[in-house]
C-alpha cells in the first residue's frame, strides 16, 4: 500500500490567496503593535528623563499612525503645556481619537472636559456618554462621576438607586470618594434602606483609603449607634477591607 506523508504537497489543497493576504496582514499588524509598544515606551522613558521634546516627537508620530496610548499621552502634554504650548482644544482632539478607539483613560478625561467646558463647549450629555463608555470598562472615577450625574439628574433622569449602584461598583475598586458617598447614602436612606452600621462601615473604609471627610462622618454616625451596632459595623469594615472591598 502506497502511503504519503502529511507534508506531501501533491495531497494538500493550496489555501486561497485571500487567506494568505489575511494572514500576512495579521502578522504585519502584530509586528506593528510590537513596534508601537517599544516606541511608546521610549516616549515614556524620555518623559521620565525630562526630555519632553523627544517624547512629543515620538508620540506625535505614533498618534498620527493611530496608537491610542500615544494619542492620550499627547493630549495630556497639550492640556498641561508640557513641552508644547498649552492648548485644551488640541488636547481634546487627541483624546477624542483615542476615546473612539476605546481608550478608557481618554474616555474618562474627555467626559471631564465636556463637563467643565474646557477645550469644548460645555455639554453634560456628552460628558455622560463618554463616562458611560469608560464606566462600562470599569473605570472607577467614571463610575463615580456618572453616579453624581444620576444623583443630580444632569442630562439623565434623576435616580438615586442607579447612583448607588454605580458608586458600589466604584467603591469595590477602592475609590474613596465612592466609599464615602455610599456611607452618606446609607446614613440618610437615600437610594438604599437607612442602615447606620453600613454607613459606619463605608465611612470607616473610606477613611482608611484616604478620604479626608470620612473619619468625621464615621464619628457622626457612631453617636447614633449602640455599642453592639458599632462592634458589628467594625467587623463589617474589617471584613470588607480583607476582601478588597468586594461583596461588602
Amino acid at each position: 500500500m502506497k502511503t504519503r506523508s502529511r507534508n506531501d504537497n501533491n495531497d494538500q489543497k493550496k489555501p486561497p490567496l485571500s487567506y494568505l493576504f489575511s494572514l500576512t496582514f495579521l502578522c504585519l499588524s502584530f509586528l506593528s503593535l510590537l513596534s508601537w509598544s517599544d516606541d511608546f515606551q521610549k516616549g515614556m522613558n524620555a518623559v521620565e528623563s525630562g526630555d519632553f521634546t523627544t517624547a512629543i516627537e515620538i508620540w506625535a508620530r505614533l498618534a498620527e499612525q493611530g496608537e491610542s496610548r500615544a494619542q492620550f499621552s499627547l493630549g495630556v502634554m497639550y492640556k498641561f503645556g508640557v513641552g508644547v504650548n498649552q492648548d485644551a482644544e488640541i488636547a481634546v482632539k487627541w483624546w477624542k481619537l483615542a476615546a473612539q478607539q476605546g481608550n478608557v483613560n481618554a474616555q474618562f478625561t474627555l467626559g471631564m472636559m465636556y463637563e467643565k467646558g474646557e477645550g469644548v463647549e460645555k455639554d453634560n450629555s456628552s460628558a455622560v456618554r463618554w463616562w458611560m463608555l469608560a464606566a462600562d470598562q470599569g473605570h472607577s472615577n467614571a463610575q463615580y462621576n456618572l453616579g453624581l450625574m444620576y444623583y443630580d439628574g444632569r442630562s439623565v433622569q434623576k435616580d438615586s438607586k442607579t447612583a448607588v449602584k454605580l458608586w458600589k461598583y466604584a467603591a469595590e475598586k477602592g475609590n474613596p470618594d465612592a466609599q464615602y458617598v455610599l456611607g452618606m447614602m446609607y446614613f440618610y436612606g437615600d437610594g438604599v434602606t437607612k442602615d447606620y452600621p453600613y454607613s459606619y462601615m463605608w465611612s470607616n473604609v473610606a477613611a482608611l483609603t484616604g478620604h479626608r471627610d470620612a473619619k468625621e462622618a464615621e464619628e457622626s454616625v457612631a453617636k447614633l449607634m449602640s455599642q453592639s451596632q458599632i462592634e458589628k459595623a467594625q467587623q463589617l469594615a474589617r471584613r470588607c477591607s480583607q476582601k478588597n472591598y468586594k461583596d461588602c
